[in-house]
């Protein structure tokens, strides 16, 4: 790099492949060095999730182009599929953008999380409370799960995590089937494991309805062999789908993703 410096070439390209490299080293040695923690603590994999792929996940929603899709929850979901942002309340783009770009930028270290991305929507969008924290989880739930992929499509990084996780969170109002939850099942994916490639993410990655809680994380290679769950070839087997799971008609896919 430093001779094609002094030639007077262009090393911008080159520096930003070293650093892109470079986050996914950090990604992955992150994960894995949390998810070992855990383990050995005895603590739900939930607590392996580490804070790095926030600007993963920062950029994967910030690449989506918003789209006008006022009163219209159908459009709204099919765009969403299609790796776009709208949101139904939204009566112009300058609206989307704003509501897209303060989720963002939530995300991020310091950026205040959920609490505050939601009173700023409210006040600037005049939005109900309610609304703004359902579209502010059904989107981070996207974007994160878009980011935990996109990093996956990089052979490095699925040497150490070859697999991806599917998290339910486990408590009385996660849906399960009943009644009250339209027909949604989300516990029944509960602890899923398949490939990082596994073509079914398009459909099974979270968020599978309206204020969806679930999430997905990256499972080290150590973790897979300690439990038994490697093919004799080193590679991880594709799961049979529970015939009870079920997301909400507007999030059963297909979603396009960076990779698959």
């Amino acid at each position: 790099m430093v001779r094609a410096h002094a030639r007077g070439a262009d090393t911008g390209p080159l520096v930003a492949r070293l650093a892109a490299q470079i986050g996914l080293a950090t990604l992955a040695t992150d994960y894995a060095t949390r998810a070992g923690v855990a383990d050995a603590a005895g603590l739900a994999p939930l607590a392996a999730l580490p804070a790095v792929p926030d600007q993963a996940a920062i950029e994967s929603l910030m690449r989506r182009r918003a789209y006008l899709a006022f009163g219209d929850p159908e459009r709204v979901a099919e765009i969403h599929n299609r790796g776009g942002f709208a949101a139904a309340y939204a009566a112009d783009r300058a609206t989307a953008e704003y509501v897209r770009d303060t989720i963002a930028a939530s995300l991020g270290v310091g950026g205040g999380g959920m609490e505050q991305a939601v009173s700023r929507i409210m006040r600037e969008a005049d939005w109900p409370r309610a609304y703004s924290e359902m579209v502010w989880r059904t989107n981070q739930a996207s974007a994160s799960a878009a980011a935990q992929l996109d990093a996956a499509s990089s052979p490095a990084v699925r040497e150490v995590l070859p697999a991806i996780q599917y998290l339910a969170t486990r408590d009385a109002d996660v849906r399960r089937g009943r009644r009250q939850d339209g027909g949604e099942n989300h516990l029944a994916l509960d602890g899923l494991i398949a490939p990082a490639t596994w073509a079914g993410w398009r459909i099974w990655s979270p968020p599978g309805g309206y204020n969806c809680r679930c999430a997905t994380r990256l499972v080290p290679r150590r973790e897979l062999e300690r439990r038994g769950l490697l093919m004799p070839d080193g590679t991880v087997p594709e799961p049979s789908v529970p015939s009870a799971a079920s997301f909400h008609p507007n999030f059963r896919g297909p979603k396009l993703v960076d990779f698959l």
